[in-house]
C-alpha cells in the first residue's frame, strides 16, 4: 500500500485547525464567555458558536492532535510492513532526523526570537490568561533549554514552542513502534488488550498522584502512555484496511455519510482529555470520541472519491507537505506578533495576520530545515547499490528485509 496523498493533505487541514486553535484561545477570556441563555446575543456569540456547535471543529486543537497520533500509527505501519527484518536502526535514524532535528531547530530559533523580542506580561484586556502566563513564561537559560531538548516532558520544559508536548510522546512512541506494530499484528486482541491494560494503568497513576500535566519526568512518562492506544488504533486501522474497505463499498451512501459524518464531529469534543482531568472515566470518554472521530476521518479520507478530488488538490497536497512544520512554528510566529505589536494594532488584525506569516514561515522551515534533515536521514541510512539491488530482489521473490521510514 503507498503513502496516501489524502492522508498527508488530512494532517495538513489537522495543522492549519491547531493554527485556529491555538489563535482562538489567544482572545481574552472575557470572549470566551458565552451570553446568557434566551437572549438573541448567544446565537451570535463567537464563544458559543465555536463550543456548542458544530463549528467547534474548526477550533479543535486537541482532536486534531488525537489524528496525528492515529495517522502516525497508521503511516509507520506501512513503512512496517513492507520490511520486518530489518535494522532498527536505520528505522530509528530516520525518525530522529525526520521527527527531532526539526523540533531541536524550532526550540533553538525560539530560544534566539525571545531575546530579540524580550516578551512581557500581556494585560488580560488584551490576550488570555493561557497566552500571557505559560507561553515564553520563562527566559530561555541554557539549562532550560537543555530540558526542551533532551524532551523532559513537563510544562516547563515546553514554554519554547508549547506544541511540543505532543512531538515528546511523539518520539518516545517511535521508539517503541515496532515492537508494538509486531505485537497488535501478530497478536492482535491480546496486543491492543495489552496497550488497554498499560493506559488504564498509567491513567491511574496520575489521578492518583493528582496531575493532568506531568511535573516530573516519570509522570511524564505515563502522560505518554496515555497516548498510545491512538497509535495502536492506527496500527489497527492498517491492519484491517481491506476488511474495511469492503464493508465501506457495501454500504450505502446514505448510510455511510450519516454514520461517518457525526463520528469525525466527535474530534471537536470538548477538550477533557489527559491533561486537564483526573477523572479515569472522563479521560477514557475523551480517548474515545478522538479515537471514533480520528477513524472516521481517515475512511473517508481513503475511500470517499469526494473527499479524495478534494485532499488532491495542489494547495492542500502543499498543506500537507508543510504540516509537520506549521505544527513547529506556528507558535513562535503567534507569540512574536502579539508581543512585538500588542501595543500598535489590535488583537484581530495581528491574528489575521499570523496565519500567512506561519504558512510562509512553515515553507521556510520545510525546504531549509525539514526536506535537508529528512535527506540526511536517507543519507545516514544508504545502502550499497549491489546489496538493495539483492533486497529487492529479495521483495520480489516474497522475502522482506530492512525497514523502511
Amino acid at each position: 500500500m503507498r503513502r496516501s496523498i489524502e492522508l498527508d493533505s488530512l494532517r495538513g487541514v489537522a495543522a492549519l485547525i491547531v493554527l485556529l486553535y491555538h489563535s482562538w484561545a489567544t482572545f481574552p477570556d472575557a470572549v470566551h464567555a458565552v451570553p446568557p441563555l434566551r437572549t438573541a446575543a448567544l446565537f451570535f456569540s463567537p464563544a458559543f458558536l465555536l463550543r456548542d456547535t458544530p463549528l467547534h471543529l474548526m477550533v479543535s486543537g486537541p482532536g486534531c492532535v488525537a489524528l496525528f497520533f492515529v495517522l502516525s500509527g497508521f503511516v509507520l505501519s506501512i513503512s512496517l510492513s513492507k520490511f520486518q527484518k530489518g535494522s532498527y536502526g536505520r528505522y530509528i535514524t530516520r525518525r530522529f532526523c525526520r521527527i527531532y532535528l526539526p523540533f531541536a531547530a524550532a526550540v533553538l530559533i525560539s530560544a534566539i526570537a525571545y531575546g530579540f523580542v524580550l516578551p512581557h506580561p500581556v494585560p488580560e484586556a488584551v490576550a488570555s490568561y493561557w497566552f500571557s502566563h505559560d507561553q515564553w513564561s520563562e527566559k530561555p537559560t541554557w539549562g532550560l533549554i537543555l530540558q526542551h531538548l533532551l524532551m523532559v516532558g513537563t510544562p516547563r520544559a515546553n514554554t519554547l514552542d508549547p506544541p511540543m508536548w505532543s512531538l515528546v510522546a511523539e518520539m518516545r512512541v517511535s521508539l517503541v513502534f515496532p515492537l508494538l506494530y509486531l505485537l497488535i499484528s501478530r497478536y492482535r486482541v491480546m496486543g491492543m488488550a495489552a496497550v488497554m491494560l498499560a493506559y488504564f494503568a498509567a491513567s491511574g497513576v496520575m489521578t492518583a498522584i493528582g496531575e493532568g500535566e506531568p511535573k516530573s519526568f516519570v509522570a511524564s512518562l505515563c502522560f505518554t502512555i496515555e497516548y498510545l492506544p491512538l497509535f495502536a488504533l492506527g496500527i489497527l486501522l492498517y491492519e484491517t484496511r481491506d476488511t474495511l474497505r469492503s464493508i465501506y463499498d457495501r454500504v450505502p451512501a446514505a448510510v455511510r455519510w450519516a454514520v461517518l459524518l457525526p463520528c469525525v464531529l466527535l474530534l471537536g469534543v470538548p477538550h477533557v482529555g489527559p491533561e486537564t482531568t483526573l477523572t479515569m472515566g472522563t479521560k477514557l470518554f475523551w480517548l474515545i470520541s478522538v479515537g471514533a472521530g480520528s477513524a472516521a476521518a481517515m475512511l473517508i479520507a481513503l475511500h470517499s472519491r469526494a473527499a479524495s478530488r478534494i485532499l488532491c488538490l495542489k494547495p492542500l497536497q502543499w498543506l500537507g507537505h508543510i504540516s509537520y512544520s506549521l505544527y513547529l512554528f506556528h507558535m513562535l510566529v503567534l507569540m512574536a506578533m502579539v508581543h512585538l505589536f500588542r501595543e500598535s494594532l489590535p488583537l484581530t488584525t495581528i491574528l489575521a495576520c499570523v496565519i500567512p506569516l506561519s504558512l510562509l514561515a512553515a515553507g521556510l522551515s520545510y525546504l531549509l530545515i525539514e526536506r535537508p534533515a529528512m535527506t540526511l536521514g536517507y543519507w545516514l541510512t544508504r545502502r550499497p547499490v549491489a546489496k538493495a539491488a539483492r533486497d529487492w530482489q529479495q521483495v520480489g521473490t516474497g522475502e522482506t528485509v530492512g525497514v523502511s521510514q
